[in-house]
């Protein structure tokens, strides 16, 4: 009895076999996470050696790569990133992988360098994609590298010879030795692949500008030189896609002397290109213009004579201004505050300047007055811009 109850022991005490059955495999579970080797960067609008540096700070030991630059013959996980800034002041940032995953993020980037915030962003994206924590938005992305960013290509190799035909023993020095072997065709090489458009563009905008600044007669003669008049104008602009920009605008400038005081006013309808870079802008605007004036003397109309036959009191010219300033950007509001510069010509339609002139009793005349010929406006402007769609 004593010998059955240690038996009995024993085999309580014995660990359990959990190997599988003789016979059949055993299973393991394993997770397998594929790390990014290289990085593609394209960000426009952006400084790429300044994104690339702050790319390659924190993620190290990946190959960072940015147009212009070759590739390693690695074999692994690439990324395209493209990286583009919105109206609203975002940055929005498209990851491609090579197996065709796609992801999408947007981050803020107000108070700091918009390189820094991207890197920032790209850094905790691609962390997500390899520790597995981010669903892609798409799984059927082309990731396209551009041919300026794509390694050297291979060296061309001289094709083997026919296989009726005998191979020598002795190899010609600098050649490989000929393959004899009518083995499998070698493989083509894959279809080029077009670069990756950029779809980002500005939505149409509308923009309203006011002006204020004094104009200078640069004619003849000592009448139309020098301060010629001061004032302020109202613009409207629409910017469309591209840049293109369409204005119309009013001004009007008035000046004193000799107890007669002179009132300018001017339309203008403009045509020209709006070029945003970050927070810079610059406006290049021309076209035709239509001035006409009164004069008056302590608030009364002044009549006065005319020895033109060219009739009504109108000047016709031109107009070429460029007005460069900052642009502060709130969701579908912007501003830009900086100073403008103005070059116009008008003439009455007799292709002469207008001159008001007095004339004494002794019949002598003496100018006070020179409206048009060759001026230059210098000035402040502030515009602001109402975005009328959305931008992608």
């Amino acid at each position: 009895m004593l010998g059955l109850g240690l038996s009995a022991l024993l085999l309580l005490a014995a660990p359990a076999d959990t190997s599988a059955p003789a016979g059949e495999p055993r299973v393991e579970t394993r997770v397998e996470t594929r790390m990014i080797d290289r990085i593609w960067l394209r960000g426009p609008g952006l400084d790429q050696e300044a994104l690339a540096g702050a790319v390659a700070a924190r993620l190290a030991g990946k190959q960072i790569l940015t147009v212009g630059q070759a590739a390693d013959p690695r074999e692994g996980l690439a990324a395209l990133c493209h990286v583009s800034q919105t109206d609203s002041g975002q940055l929005r940032l498209e990851v491609i992988l090579n197996d065709g995953r796609l992801y999408q993020r947007t981050i803020a980037a107000r108070g700091e360098g918009h390189e820094r915030a991207a890197a920032r962003l790209i850094a905790a994206t691609v962390a997500a994609i390899e520790d597995a924590s981010a669903t892609p938005d798409r799984r059927d992305g082309i990731f396209a590298v551009p041919d300026a960013i794509a390694g050297p290509p291979e060296p061309v190799l001289p094709s083997p010879p026919d296989p009726e035909i005998t191979a020598t023993d002795e190899s010609t020095p600098g050649l490989p030795t000929p393959v004899t072997d009518a083995g499998d065709p070698p493989e083509a090489p894959p279809p080029r692949q077009e670069p990756l458009a950029s779809v980002h563009r500005d939505p149409p905008a509308l923009g309203l500008a006011l002006e204020l600044g004094p104009g200078f007669g640069l004619g003849a003669p000592s009448a139309g030189r020098g301060l010629a008049s001061g004032g302020a104008g109202l613009r409207l602009d629409l910017r469309l896609p591209r840049g293109l920009t369409l204005a119309a605008g009013f001004r009007g400038h008035t000046r004193l002397r000799d107890g007669l005081a002179l009132g300018r006013f001017r339309w203008a309808l403009l045509i020209g290109h709006t070029l945003r870079r970050g927070d810079l802008e610059l406006s290049l605007l021309a076209g035709p213009t239509l001035e006409t004036w009164q004069l008056t003397r302590r608030g009364a109309a002044v009549a006065y004579t005319t020895s033109s036959s060219s009739g009504a009191a109108l000047l016709l010219g031109g107009l070429a201004r460029a007005a460069i300033g900052g642009r502060l950007q709130r969701h579908r509001l912007a501003a830009r505050l900086g100073v403008y510069l103005e070059f116009a010509g008008s003439a009455r339609s007799s292709g002469r300047a207008a001159q008001i002139a007095r004339t004494d009793l002794a019949g002598r005349s003496t100018p006070v007055f020179l409206l048009g010929g060759a001026e230059l406006s210098v000035g402040v402007e502030v515009e602001l811009w109402f975005a009328l769609l959305r931008g992608r």
